[in-house]
C-alpha cells in the first residue's frame, strides 16, 4: 500500500539531537551579531581576502559595530566583505553561515529542511545558501579531477521540480536523450572469413572481450552471426538467407551452439544479437564503479530525498566533499571559503547542471 502523497518524512532524532548540541555550542561561542562579524573580519584578514578595491592596499582601520573599513594607504572607505565569498550578503545572515560553515568543517550532513529548523531562516534562504557552498565546493571538486557520467544513469534519483521542468511533466524530463557526442566508442575487434553462400568475404565485429571466443568458431557459424549483423531475423528467414547448405535440424543446432557461447538469443519468432555480442557504443559514465554508483545513490536519497536535474551536480559535489574527508580536514572549510570569490544568488538562481555530470576521481572512503 502506497503512503499518502502529503505524509511528512519521519525526523531521525539522532540528528535532531546532535545539530540542537552544535547549535548550543555556536551560540555559547558567538553570543551575538557583533561577535560574528569580529570573527569573519579576522578569518578575512588572516586569509589575505581583504583588498583596498581603489589601491590594492591591504591595512586598514575597522570602525566600531560595521563592516565599514578604511584604506590606510588612500583613505577611501569599503566594506570588508567586498569581493569575498560574503559580498553583499546582509549582516543578519553572517552568524547563520558561519554555522553552516561549523557543521561543514565538522563533516556534518545538513538538509535545507534541517538547518531550518536549527537556524533563523526560512527554508528557502536555507536551500540557497546550501547552494552556495556547493558551488565552492564544486569549483575545488574539478581542481582535484573529474570524470564524466550521464546524467540518465542517476535517473532514479530525479523527482523534485524545478523552473527548468516542462508544465505538466515529470521532473526527469529535464534529462535530454543521450547524444552520439556523449557517448563512448566502443573497443572492438573484427573477424574477416570466407562465405559459401555469397562468395566474397565478410566480417563480423564483437567486443574486445569476445575476441577468443569468436576465434574459435566455424565458418558456418561466424556467417550466420554476419546475417543478424544488420538486425533480428525469422527464423525461418534466416535458415533462407543462409542457402539451405544445412538441414533445418542442423541449423538449429548451430544457433543453439552460439546461444550457449552468448551470441545469439531467441526472441520469441525472431533470432536476435545478445547485447553482449555487439560493440555498440556506451553511454559516458556507463563503467562507473558500481559502488561509487551506490554510494551516489544512497548519498542523495539518505539526505536529501531526491534532487532536480538543475541542481544535481552541486549534490554530486557535496558527495565528494562528505566522502573526501582527508581532503576536507577540520579547518580546510574555513580557510576556502575566506579565499573563495563572492557567489551571487543570481548565479544560483541561473545555475542549470550539465547533462554530462562529473564525478570526482578522487575518493577515500569509496572505491572510485
Amino acid at each position: 500500500m502506497k503512503s499518502p502523497k502529503n505524509k511528512k518524512r519521519r525526523i531521525d532524532d539522532s540528528k535532531e539531537k546532535l545539530l540542537a548540541e552544535k547549535r548550543r555550542q555556536f551560540d555559547q561561542a558567538y553570543k551575538n551579531l557583533e561577535a560574528g562579524e569580529d570573527k569573519l573580519y579576522e578569518w578575512l584578514s588572516l586569509a589575505g581576502s581583504i583588498i583596498c578595491k581603489r589601491c590594492e592596499g591591504n591595512e586598514f582601520t575597522r570602525c566600531d559595530g560595521t563592516r565599514n573599513i578604511i584604506c590606510l594607504k588612500c583613505q577611501s572607505r569599503q566594506s570588508f566583505t567586498s569581493k569575498t565569498f560574503f559580498h553583499k550578503m546582509k549582516r543578519a545572515t553572517t552568524l547563520e553561515y558561519l554555522f553552516l560553515l561549523t557543521l561543514l568543517d565538522e563533516g556534518i550532513e545538513v538538509s535545507a529542511s534541517e538547518f531550518e529548523r536549527h537556524s533563523s531562516v526560512a527554508y528557502s534562504t536555507s536551500l540557497n545558501m546550501i547552494k552556495k557552498c556547493a558551488i565552492v565546493i564544486d569549483k575545488k571538486m574539478q581542481e582535484a579531477g573529474t570524470r564524466l557520467a550521464h546524467c540518465v544513469l542517476f535517473e532514479e534519483i530525479v523527482f523534485r521540480r524545478s523552473k527548468e521542468t516542462p508544465a505538466r511533466e515529470h521532473p526527469r524530463s529535464e534529462q535530454k536523450p543521450v547524444s552520439a557526442e556523449q557517448t563512448s566508442q566502443a573497443v572492438s575487434v573484427t573477424k574477416t572469413f570466407a562465405s559459401v553462400a555469397k562468395k566474397q568475404l565478410r566480417t563480423v565485429t564483437v567486443p574486445v572481450n569476445m575476441a577468443k571466443k569468436v576465434d574459435s568458431l566455424s565458418d558456418v557459424e561466424l556467417e550466420i552471426l554476419s546475417l543478424l549483423e544488420n538486425g533480428p531475423m525469422l527464423l525461418d528467414h534466416l535458415h533462407y538467407e543462409f542457402g539451405n547448405r544445412l538441414s533445418f535440424r542442423d541449423f538449429t543446432s548451430k544457433l543453439s551452439s552460439l546461444a550457449i557461447k552468448d551470441f545469439v538469443a531467441d526472441n520469441g519468432l525472431y533470432v536476435v544479437r545478445t547485447k553482449k555480442s555487439m560493440a555498440s557504443p556506451k553511454i559516458v559514465g556507463a563503467n562507473l564503479n558500481p559502488r561509487l554508483k551506490e554510494s551516489l545513490i544512497f548519498f542523495i536519497r539518505n539526505s536529501y530525498q531526491g534532487i532536480s536535474q538543475k541542481a544535481s551536480q552541486l549534490y554530486f559535489a557535496l558527495h565528494w566533499f562528505y566522502m573526501n574527508r582527508t581532503a576536507w580536514r577540520k579547518g580546510k572549510v574555513f580557510d576556502t571559503f575566506m579565499r573563495s570569490s563572492p557567489v551571487t544568488d543570481k548565479e544560483v538562481l541561473n545555475y542549470v547542471s550539465d547533462q554530462v555530470l562529473r564525478i570526482s576521481k578522487t575518493y577515500n572512503k569509496c572505491s572510485a
